[in-house]
């Protein structure tokens, strides 16, 4: 089984896997290689106005409608049986040990993986090496059954301006997956396969981050399709966790090797991912899919050193890209606003949440500025979307955004007020409250 796409009620679609390592990260935090919609030159600063300038307002738009700011609590961990009889929480063991006619190197890298959790395996995983064309092809078995989700997708991030119109994701999700994936671990399957012939020192990494994953799913179970008819982002919070802690254990690993093998592990990881063209993938796929894995280490340390076990998170994870960005958001509890979804002028194609994360993706991309952005997109505090087929085909969106603070809604409206100065795609509506925008490609 490869990975399939599951979707959150918030109408982004995540790795329905989650548990994948990624083999070019790196290049997505220096933004190597990378192009943006609809062109291939760097795009000027936009100049932001002042938060007091007058906008204009459209009186034929419905009212937002903005609920009481309360969140029912979040439902705790799933518990239901997993194969084997076994439930998703157990108790300790004790080490697994290593059986029989196991190879060595991977004994090794489950005791150390255990040692470093402070958990034990309920059963010694099987782990599997692929040859690069075989692990392909079970990499992306099942991903067309998660084509309609990723399809729903890509006409939001097209009428956002973070696709150009002859994108498509589901052959970009596809492309990346297939060259930048170089491990996975499938629980509903307990399937851990890594790309290689042989234990080099590139792939025990991989094979160590994977044993992460297949640990937590024995502990906290990773299959969660309760998900899936939430109303928030706790899929990008759910990820952000289990890459985080798996990429934090994997580094460990490397720390605990000797020199030479860190550098051939670095040499190894730096020449597999020189033969991959990132430049033919739009931006806005690379970021969704590498998300998790930029973020979640971050999130991981800040529960660490808060001294919260992650049993904890890993029963309630976060809600909100928010709360992964801002850890201590999480930490205090901090619950986005809810907004109730804004009306369409067609037939609806999807609604959601797009979260601070996108928020950020879509002020960097037409702002020009990323710092900027973030600093203006900190100010979320929630919002929704619609999504609809205009008139001739094109891609449309309305989305209702609140603030935490009056000074943080200035600022998202003189930002959205500046993209609606140099593109005329974007309509904005000042509410006082609230924000309206709305954009058709």
């Amino acid at each position: 089984m490869g990975p399939r796409v599951g979707r959150d009620d918030n109408g982004i679609s995540t790795i329905g896997l989650v548990a994948v390592a990624l083999g070019f990260a790196a290049l997505i935090l220096t933004g190597a290689g990378l192009r943006s919609a609809g062109t291939d030159d760097a795009q000027a600063p936009i100049t932001l106005p002042p938060s007091t300038l007058p906008l204009p307002t459209t009186t034929t738009t419905p009212p937002i409608t903005l609920p009481p700011s309360t969140l029912p609590p979040v439902p705790p961990a799933p518990t239901e049986p997993r194969p084997g009889g076994a439930t998703a929480i157990v108790e300790p063991l004790g080490p697994v040990g290593c059986p029989t006619g196991e190879r060595l190197e991977f004994c090794e890298m489950v005791a150390f993986v255990e040692q470093e959790t402070g958990r034990s395996f309920r059963s010694f995983p099987v782990i599997e090496l692929e040859a690069s064309d075989d692990f392909e092809a079970r990499l992306l078995a099942d991903l067309h059954e998660s084509q309609s989700d990723i399809d729903r997708d890509g006409h939001l991030f097209t009428a956002l301006g973070l696709l150009a119109p002859e994108d498509d994701l589901y052959t970009s999700m596809r492309g990346l997956l297939g060259v930048g994936v170089v491990g996975f671990y499938a629980p509903e399957t307990d399937e851990l396969v890594v790309r290689g012939n042989t234990v080099t020192p590139y792939v025990a990494e991989t094979v160590t981050h994977e044993l992460v994953h297949a640990l937590d799913d024995q502990w906290y179970g990773l299959h969660r399709p309760v998900y899936e008819d939430r109303s928030d982002e706790v899929g990008f919070g759910f990820a952000a966790l289990v890459e985080g802690h798996a990429l934090q254990i994997q580094d460990r690993w490397r720390e605990a090797q000797p020199a030479e093998v860190r550098l051939d592990a670095s040499t190894e990881q730096l020449a597999y991912v020189s033969d991959i063209d990132v430049s033919r993938f739009p931006v806005m796929a690379l970021r969704l899919i590498s998300a998790p894995y930029l973020h979640g280490p971050a999130f991981v340390a800040a529960l660490d050193t808060a001294g919260i076990d992650l049993a904890e998170p890993f029963a309630a994870p976060a809600v909100s890209s928010e709360q992964v960005l801002h850890p201590e958001r999480y930490l205090a509890a901090e619950l986005p606003v809810v907004v109730t979804n804004p009306p369409a002028d067609g037939e609806v194609v999807a609604e959601g949440t797009l979260g601070e994360f996108l928020l950020r993706q879509v002020l960097t991309v037409h702002l020009g500025d990323a710092q900027r952005a973030s600093g203006v997109a900190d100010g979320w505090a929630g919002d929704r979307y619609t999504t609809w087929i205009g008139a001739e085909g094109a891609d449309c969106v309305r989305v209702d955004l609140v603030a935490d603070t009056d000074r943080d809604l200035r600022e998202l409206v003189g930002a959205f007020a500046a993209l609606a100065s140099v593109d005329p795609a974007w309509k904005v509506d000042d509410h006082g409250t609230a924000l309206r925008v709305e954009a058709c490609r």
